[in-house]
């Protein structure tokens, strides 16, 4: 995975020490059918969508165009940590938190105008080691409608490998089977084998024993986001990556640990 899209955190003390008491950067939610109601900017900004945008316009103006995604499983101490991922799968954070104003442009294409940094904006402060927004405004890409503006959206069901895919590097509830328990190094801990219903297998790896073993055999429901399995080359096999909290229940369950 790319380094700077790496959820990883400058001190131990996580994302969430000092961010979950500040209010997130103000930004000018626009949906698409007010767009052309409000003035354009006057210069020509630079566009960003991959990550050599972000490296070639660092500390610029620039209108980043991308996926607003909001993690459905809080991370840590840091919440439901809120991103644009652009077009090469880099994650940029717009917040630490669910923007309350902004849900309903979950799982939408978005186009938001402000300052990027390739790192936080602020280095003295606790923060996400990822490429940061500012925003002024942000509104929906063209062909785009608001989504509901109460909750955070729940990821999709998968539960064979052609609905898994799609979501690879996304978010995913995936139903299957839990087929096995790995034991690890360490003896609270474990690699679970869950079984799509077309053959597919899912791994996920170093989930809490306790919380699994009541589900071997049975149909479960796990969250989280999705990667092809580097463990097991030249065979389709997914891996479930869990970033911190994970979230597993039993038989087929909608927003499982949301």
């Amino acid at each position: 995975m790319r380094a700077l899209v790496l959820l990883a955190l400058v001190a131990a003390g996580g994302a969430g020490a000092g961010c979950g008491r500040r209010e997130p950067p103000a930004a000018v939610a626009v949906p698409g059918e007010a767009r052309d109601a409000i003035a354009e900017t006057p210069e020509a900004l630079p566009t960003v969508r991959v990550l050599g945008d972000i490296a070639a316009n660092g500390g610029r103006r620039v209108v980043v165009e991308g996926l607003y995604e909001i993690d459905p499983i809080a991370q840590g101490k840091g919440g439901h940590l809120t991103w644009i991922v652009l077009a090469d799968g880099t994650r940029v954070s717009r917040w630490y938190g669910a923007v309350a104003d902004e849900l309903g442009f979950a799982d939408r294409r978005v186009r938001v105008t402000g300052v990027i940094t390739a790192g936080p904006p602020d280095t003295k402060i606790q923060a996400l080691l990822a490429p940061h927004i500012q925003p002024e405004r942000i509104e929906l890409a063209p062909g785009q409608t608001m989504g509901p503006p109460d909750e955070i959206p729940a990821p999709p069901v998968a539960s064979t490998t052609p609905m898994s895919a799609p979501r690879v590097d996304r978010w995913v509830q995936i139903v299957g089977t839990l087929e096995a328990l790995k034991p690890t190094a360490t003896t609270s801990r474990a690699d679970a084998t869950v079984k799509l219903s077309d053959g597919g297998v899912v791994r996920v790896e170093n989930v809490v024993r306790l919380d699994w073993s009541p589900h071997v055999g049975k149909t479960v429901t796990v969250i989280g986001r999705l990667a092809m399995d580097k463990g097991a080359p030249g065979a389709f096999a997914l891996d479930l990556v869990i970033r911190g909290k994970s979230a597993v229940c039993a038989g087929v369950v909608s927003r499982c640990g949301m």
